[in-house]
């Protein structure tokens, strides 16, 4: 896990992206508790890099918000289906 200082670190060098997928969420976003708080490098990027959509999961519930111009969704499962048509829930 990163620390709150690695994950900005981390954040300054990622590229522009339309779509940020990430286990964690911004930070304060969903809770204060210390494995719940988020990652300020997350929120960082949302604020200066402005992508159109960030998936993330990690607190177990669903959730839609938007961010200034970022649509936010937490995910508790995933669907994927494989080329051959096959399901899986993640």
């Amino acid at each position: 896990m990163l620390t709150q200082e690695e994950s900005q670190e981390v954040a300054k060098k990622l590229p522009v992206a339309d779509v940020l997928l990430s286990h964690d969420s911004m930070y304060h976003k969903h809770s204060e508790e210390l494995n719940k708080e988020g990652l300020q490098g997350i929120t960082d990027f949302i604020q200066e890099k402005h992508p159109i959509l960030h998936v993330y999961g990690h607190h177990h519930e669903f959730c839609i918000y938007k961010h200034q111009k970022t649509l936010c969704i937490c995910n508790y499962r995933l669907g994927v289906i494989e080329p051959n048509g096959e399901y899986h829930q993640c």
